[in-house]
């Protein structure tokens, strides 16, 4: 087999160092159900290409094959090398990208990266309401969340795509279909960005006003079909839904070396990782470590990231390195076997090594993931002003949702509009993006130990969501000891075995310090204290012109000062909330609260 990937290589290279005059083109869309997917291979058939090899991986037809297979997280080498082999026997390709997992684009990206000349094209929909239009009619079954979450992670990929290929240094042009249609604005410019394409041919050129005529009819067929009442669905949801012209978050892998360690390793390497990488997307991390002297039997390699600790299966073969080590005893036996790792900005992977049964791990490698570009915001867009905004529980969050609900929709919230959700909190939750790019972005902070407070009040004392019926309900894996557990706690109880309480959901949510998962701050525009909600109103009536009022939509539990609660239970209160205290450094100090 090795054999055979290998003469496929060498013919494929053969085949492409003749007709370096053309570059390889890659063309990139959404779906093949969206209007214009005929676009790329009708100009490219104009043009007369000798070697139009759309829809990818050659004539072998390998390309939905190897997408599906493809393994969720970082892809092994042998996978990558099965992917160049494929590369390198087409010239043209058209990829879809909805249905496709992010570790195959990193692949591709990585194989494109290969091709320094290689011309990349991104197509799309920027009208929300026609590509979810589109979306809905080729998967008639699907409900709004499948639909959604389809949308979010094709638009997603698109933009992060576009990133990662123009940090390998690539020719990208970006179309969106919306520009090609008789009338547009910038009609054009967007024609000239398909020259790659062949789209500047003399016979190209003469089809460009039926092409165009029929693009223009796929986009209002697509909503046109539609009933009224499903028409009304998709504007609602067009009103939130972020485009693939937005830039995204993303994150870049960085390996660094630890401080000065007592034992020096003679040699530390990490497999090949992806250029960038999402926040929470899984990576298989695999490589090698070489440490002085004769193997210890004893010898451990651990991975350490936030709160979880995992052994590695070390000491399997490593000949490759043998050969280049042959002094090292301990370099035939170096590889250890690749694990599941997340990207997060706020949680390193560790390498630890421990040089025997009694000795103190160290730091042998660090795996930072370093924001590229602009942080990563996980939020709610306003489509119509380019708006965004990350929500905190127990931070007046209910209340802006309503806000930004009846501002951008024109009325209310309310279960009739929430297409099957019957609350407002559940009705963003299905609809939250990466609003990085958005125009304008805010949060709302608050005093984290007041939050606490907050919190407590609501979740536990109104809500009784750690009483026994509440608990006695969850299905948890594993489940909680009842036996040992503390149903409707007291605050000072509460505080003092806070760990075990988190271990209920909503628990959780609710309490989870906004330094675990919010954005650095100096990635918003502005950042509002919650006692200036009145600024807030303020600045978002000039953006949109409109006159608005923030409700006071969460009630419910008794009201709890800090003044009420006793010394050594608001010490461990700010023990707790240090994270969000240093995050909040500004607008928030504990020696505040005395």
């Amino acid at each position: 087999m090795k054999r055979k990937e290998q003469d496929l290589a060498s013919s494929a290279r053969a085949a492409a160092s003749k007709a370096k005059a053309a570059p390889r083109l890659w063309i990139w869309r959404f779906g093949p159900e969206q209007p214009g997917a005929w676009l790329a291979t009708e100009c490219l058939a104009e043009a007369g290409m000798d070697r139009p090899d759309v829809e990818p991986f050659g004539a072998a037809g390998a390309h939905g094959a190897m997408a599906r297979e493809w393994p969720a997280g970082q892809p092994k080498e042998a996978d990558d090398k099965r992917l160049v082999a494929a590369v390198d026997a087409a010239h043209t390709w058209v990829i879809g990208v909805a249905d496709q997992r992010p570790g195959f684009h990193a692949s591709l990206v990585e194989a494109a990266a290969q091709d320094a000349g290689s011309v990349h094209v991104l197509l799309h929909v920027r009208d929300a309401a026609a590509r979810l239009a589109a979306s809905w009619s080729a998967h008639p079954a699907s409900g709004i969340e499948a639909l959604l979450r389809r949308d979010r992670a094709g638009v997603g990929r698109l933009a992060f795509l576009h990133a990662a290929l123009q940090r390998a240094g690539l020719t990208v042009h970006r179309v969106a279909i919306d520009d090609l249609v008789p009338g547009a604005s910038n009609a054009a410019a967007a024609w000239a960005a398909l020259a790659p394409l062949g789209a500047g041919s003399a016979s190209a050129s003469a089809r460009r006003e039926p092409w165009a005529a029929r693009l223009g009819v796929e986009l209002s067929t697509a909503l046109s079909q539609r009933s009224d009442s499903d028409r009304a669905l998709l504007a609602r949801e067009a009103l939130w839904a972020t485009h693939a012209e937005m830039p995204v978050g993303a994150l870049l892998p960085v390996v660094r070396e630890p401080a000065a360690s007592p034992v020096a390793m003679r040699l530390v390497r990490l497999d090949r990782l992806p250029a960038l990488v999402h926040e929470g997307e899984s990576l298989r991390l695999g490589g090698v470590v070489v440490p002085p002297g004769e193997p210890v039997p004893d010898r451990r390699l651990f991975l350490r990231q936030g709160p979880r600790r995992q052994r590695w299966v070390w000491d399997l073969p490593s000949p490759a390195v043998a050969a280049r080590m042959p002094a090292d005893p301990a370099a035939g036996q170096a590889r250890f076997k690749p694990a599941v790792v997340q990207a997060h900005v706020r949680r390193p992977v560790l390498l630890m090594y421990r040089p025997g049964e009694k000795a103190t791990p160290q730091k042998v490698a660090e795996l930072h993931f370093e924001a590229a570009g602009r942080p990563m915001i996980e939020g709610i867009y306003l489509g119509p002003w380019s708006i965004g905004y990350q929500p905190f529980p127990k931070v007046a969050c209910t209340s802006i949702k309503e806000l930004l609900f009846q501002l951008a929709a024109g009325a209310p919230f309310q279960p009739s509009l929430g297409a099957g959700a019957d609350h407002v909190h559940r009705y963003f939750d299905l609809r939250v993006r990466d609003v990085s790019g958005a125009s304008f972005r805010f949060v709302v902070v608050r005093d984290p130990v007041k939050r606490f407070l907050s919190a407590f009040s609501n979740r536990v004392l109104h809500h009784k969501e750690l009483s026994r019926a509440y608990v006695e309900k969850l299905r948890l894996t594993p489940p909680l000891d009842l036996s040992d557990f503390p149903f409707d706690p007291t605050l000072a109880q509460f505080v003092d075995r806070f760990d075990l309480y988190r271990r209920v959901p909503t628990i959780d949510h609710h309490f989870r310090p906004v330094s675990e998962y919010t954005a650095p701050l100096s990635a918003f525009d502005k950042v509002y204290p919650f006692e200036r909600l009145d600024d807030l109103v303020a600045d978002l009536q000039r953006l949109t012109g409109q006159r608005l009022g923030l409700p006071h939509s969460q009630r419910g539990g008794p009201k709890i000062s800090v003044k009420d609660v006793p010394p050594k239970v608001l010490d461990r209160l700010i023990e707790l909330c240090a994270p969000d205290y240093r995050l909040l450094e500004g607008f928030y100090a504990p020696s505040q609260l005395r």
